[in-house]
């Protein structure tokens, strides 16, 4: 945690880190699920693996490889915490009703 609060001090991180650690996240999961770095393994062991993040679960889907990747909406206001606006209610809208 201190490398985070160091990171915190001097910045906060924009969507793109939670991005990248979702895909760094799931990129090793398909590795210690492949057995191996072979990439035609990990590219195989990405169908159908679910795995837990800050947006909650995701799963890539065998039939068409899409990730059911949570999307959040809201309005954006000022709050006294942080120097930028932020969502309030941040509303999680879960993918998967609109996926077929």
């Amino acid at each position: 945690m201190a490398r985070v609060s160091k990171y915190l001090k001097d910045e906060y991180p924009s969507s793109w880190a939670i991005q990248g650690y979702i895909g760094m996240e799931a990129l090793a999961e398909a590795i210690k699920k492949a057995g191996s770095t072979d990439s035609d393994k990990v590219s195989t062991a990405l169908l159908g693996l679910t795995i837990d993040t800050p947006h909650g679960k995701l799963t890539i889907r065998e039939k068409d490889h899409q990730a059911n990747r949570a999307q959040i909406y809201g309005k954006t206001v000022k709050d006294p915490k942080y120097p930028f606006p932020i969502m309030k209610p941040a509303v999680y809208v879960d993918p998967t009703k609109f996926m077929d």
